[in-house]
């Protein structure tokens, strides 16, 4: 439960536009989830190793880094961090660049 209060302490810094503390809070999520392994999930949480990189696309959409946010998207497996959500916070990393479409090259 640690590690899945971390990755929503990380979300609430990120939502308030404070990066390093989001971002602190993150990578401790992230060592717990990487500590319990690829094939642990929380069944209440569903805090999991996947779900804590999908959190990453998110941290990066709140703190409007959306080139941060194309590239994390684009290395997570959809089926193990869930394809809905990627695919809605993937959709809210390009509704940043309103010239943008899905395909062109990711950038900063």
């Amino acid at each position: 439960m640690v590690g899945a209060l971390e990755a929503e302490i990380a979300y609430v810094h990120a939502r308030r536009g404070r990066q390093g503390e989001a971002w602190a809070h993150w990578e401790v999520a992230d060592r717990i989830a990487r500590g319990l392994g690829p094939g642990y999930r929380h069944m209440q949480s569903s805090f999991s190793s996947a779900v804590v990189t999908a959190h990453a696309v998110t941290l990066s959409v709140e703190l409007c880094r959306p080139g941060e946010a194309l590239r994390t998207a684009d290395t997570l497996d959809p089926v193990s961090a869930g394809r809905r959500r990627r695919l809605d916070r993937t959709g809210e990393g390009y509704g940043l660049y309103p010239s943008r479409s899905p395909g062109q090259q990711n950038s900063p």
